[in-house]
């Protein structure tokens, strides 16, 4: 890479390590989600702007920085015992109820999928369950109640309904490939049923997820989809089409009948559109690159099995958004979360979050270490990459070929990246 690279590169790697904030003095009390002073034997973290950080951060700290991860895990199951509840967004001691969703159950999904070991996992999960299921005593998620009876949030139960079924749906995914590693079958059953709720969202008339009333009948009557509507939370309908990268396939299947070359085909559209459009102070009409729910369009190619158009849009963006300047961030890095996409998209992968797998992009690097704590290394190699050799020709992971755009995270243990 180049010094440019290096600079940006370790830069964002500084702004990962920021936030969130250590709570606990040197004798180990904080100040709990009850409002009362507390003892603990580890780093209690708060101010956690989990609906942003649950994306890139937690990922990138699993691989780099597990002993950050497990302190935030410890934190919030402890939340959950001093408050009630897990939090969307604590800050200092109290539940602020920041964006939608349940995000810190990606966290332990993810983090027990990957094998990160040092935190209690039947704890976590207890005191994760009850947010899919409607029991929490408080910080509920806003319209649980349709969501559990009617399939999906409706319109009337609450605002910003179809970001919030989006987000529900991709926290029970990760949910429930938990349960299933836990042998919880029921839960894992439930939990994946459940994860399927986006699907009642989508409109073939309009070609976006959109809210729906009870009756199934679409809020919209007119196109709108540049519009910040009452559907969405901090965004348009472009910045939700594709907010299911826990399955692709099953995106191509409603959105396209089945027909990847379809799929392919507005993808590659959406992509020439984000190049051609100007980049202003207000936020983007189709990739908004400083905001969460777009962060991973630039790998849905890889996650359809087409690694090259992923290559293009994740390098795209690292030279169109990222810079060694003051403006080198396109706009608030959310607790390190932008910066965290860069590190990851500069090593030349993708994690999907409350999942075990990567996806393929475009490196920067011909060599990435990480330092493990067991003393190992974890190593992405990419021999000749450069900006006119973007593209990833042949890829293995220890032993084995990837012949898709994904990997998982038991494959990249067994052996380098190469690229």
């Amino acid at each position: 890479g180049s010094d440019a690279d290096m600079r940006t590169f370790h830069t964002a790697l500084y702004h990962s390590l920021i936030m969130p904030s250590r709570f606990s003095d040197v004798d180990g009390r904080y100040r709990g989600m009850d409002g009362e002073v507390h003892t603990t034997d580890f780093d209690y973290l708060t101010d956690l702007s989990l609906w942003d950080t649950f994306r890139t951060l937690h990922p990138l700290w699993i691989l780099a920085y597990p002993e950050h991860q497990r302190s935030t895990l410890h934190s919030l199951v402890r939340m959950q015992a001093d408050g009630g509840s897990l939090p969307r967004w604590p800050l200092g001691h109290g539940y602020t109820g920041g964006m939608v969703g349940s995000p810190a159950q990606q966290l332990f999904a993810e983090s027990y999928l990957k094998g990160l070991d040092g935190w209690d996992p039947e704890a976590a999960y207890n005191a994760a369950i009850p947010a899919s299921f409607g029991t929490q005593p408080n910080v509920q998620r806003a319209g649980i109640d349709a969501y559990l009876t009617e399939g999906y949030v409706t319109a009337e139960a609450s605002g910003q309904s179809a970001s919030k079924t989006l987000e529900y749906a991709w926290s029970d995914h990760a949910m429930s490939l938990w349960a299933d590693a836990m042998g919880r079958t029921d839960d894992a059953a439930t939990l994946a049923s459940a994860s399927q709720a986006w699907r009642h969202l989508w409109s073939p008339e309009y070609g976006f997820f959109i809210s729906h009333y009870a009756d199934g009948t679409p809020v919209w009557s007119d196109d709108r989809q540049f519009d910040w509507t009452e559907d969405f939370t901090e965004g348009n309908a472009w910045h939700y089409v594709w907010g299911v990268p826990y399955d692709v396939q099953g995106l191509i299947d409603v959105q396209h009948d089945g027909d990847r070359d379809a799929f392919m085909a507005r993808l590659t559209e959406y992509w020439d559109e984000v190049a051609d459009e100007e980049d202003d102070l207000l936020p983007d009409d189709y990739y908004w690159h400083g905001n969460e729910p777009v962060m991973h369009y630039a790998y849905l190619a890889s996650l359809a099995g087409e690694r090259d158009l992923s290559a293009e849009a994740a390098r795209w963006v690292m030279r169109n958004r990222y810079n060694d300047t003051p403006l080198g961030l396109d706009g608030n890095d959310d607790s390190g979360t932008l910066s965290a996409w860069f590190v990851l998209s500069a090593m030349g992968l993708f994690p999907v979050a409350g999942t075990a797998d990567y996806a393929l992009g475009s490196p920067l690097f011909e060599r990435v270490e990480i330092d493990r704590e067991d003393g190992s290394q974890w190593v992405v190699r990419a021999p000749g990459v450069s900006d006119d050799a973007i593209y990833i020709d042949s890829a293995t992971v220890g032993d084995t070929p990837i012949e898709g755009g994904v990997f998982t995270h038991d494959q990249w243990a067994a052996g380098d990246l190469v690229l």
